[in-house]
């Protein structure tokens, strides 16, 4: 079996148009040279479009993504850096479990890895910078599966204030600003200034 990497194009309900690649990187860091060169192929297609890149590398990035791993980078984690780097995308934020693999074992023999993962491009993120992985209980498998929301941010709280320079240009700035200065407050002046 080779590397693979399926690659897609999907519509979303707003008319933008996303690519998406489902990987899976076989065991032996030098079998995923070719997965490497073929994601990194495609990055040069999809540099204009928001790409979700996920499933699973079979490599770390780093020892700290290895539950009691050796405490150095590999050759594997180094070429799976430099791919990453040449495709210039990174993981997009993600919730609940970290290390997405497990050998099922208990004690000494326990093995336990951050091997899955949810990337996207400058376009993803830019464009869905609110998306989410969230990395589920593992089940009858090793691997965690994984699911992705790109719900739109809603702000509970108090946003921070933004002055755009161009506002003072408008005739009507200065009256407004007189309006709202002079305007009588009940509580904490400030907090109503927010």
């Amino acid at each position: 079996m080779t590397d693979q990497a399926i690659h897609g194009k999907a519509i979303l309900g707003n008319g933008v148009v996303v690519l998406i690649s489902f990987v899976y990187g076989l065991c032996d860091y030098r079998n995923r040279r070719d997965l490497w060169k073929d994601l990194i192929f495609h990055a040069h297609l999809a540099s204009s479009v928001p790409w979700l890149i996920l499933g699973d590398f079979n490599v770390t990035r780093s020892p700290h993504e290895q539950l009691d791993g050796p405490p150095r980078i590999s050759k594997a984690m180094s070429e799976f850096n430099e791919c990453l780097k040449s495709m210039e995308v990174d993981d997009i934020r993600s919730v609940g479990r970290f290390f997405t693999w497990s050998n099922k074992r208990a004690g000494n023999f326990a093995v336990n890895k951050k091997l899955d993962r949810v990337l996207g491009n400058w376009e993803w993120h830019n464009l869905f910078n609110h998306s989410l992985a969230h990395f589920h209980q593992p089940g009858v498998s090793d691997h965690t599966p994984v699911s992705v929301a790109l719900s739109d941010y809603r702000s509970s709280g108090n946003r921070p204030f933004k002055f755009l320079n161009f506002w003072v240009k408008d005739e009507r700035f200065m009256d407004i600003v007189r309006r709202i200065w002079n305007q009588k407050t009940i509580g904490n002046p400030l907090e109503a200034a927010l």
